[in-house]
């Protein structure tokens, strides 16, 4: 499958760092996702919990 030894002088070396190919999604922001979601949650269980 990977036969790209022929290429090796166009891609002198892999970089394995693929999922780092996001900066626009920092840690920060995803943990501010999960605390409006932790809220949204408690939101609703108390919104159930009085019914």
């Amino acid at each position: 499958m990977l036969r790209l030894s022929s290429n090796s002088s166009d891609y002198p070396q892999p970089t394995p760092q693929t999922p780092q190919s996001n900066p626009q999604t920092p840690p920060q922001i995803i943990l501010k996702l999960l605390r409006l979601l932790l809220k949204l949650l408690l939101r609703l269980s108390s919104n159930y919990s009085s019914v």
